[in-house]
């Protein structure tokens, strides 16, 4: 994993933690928040 992508997971972790807190059911996890940036990323990528 390169560092863009441990940025992305790391972010994605803060939101979760975030998200879990606020709404108190872990419906979005920092890993499915990367892996969508990710996908994201790569379809705009040529």
């Amino acid at each position: 994993m390169d560092k863009i992508g441990l940025k992305d997971r790391i972010e994605g972790i803060k939101k979760n933690i975030i998200i879990r807190n606020q709404s108190g059911s872990p419906l979005l996890s920092g890993d499915s928040v990367a892996y969508h940036r990710q996908k994201a990323q790569a379809s705009v990528t040529p």
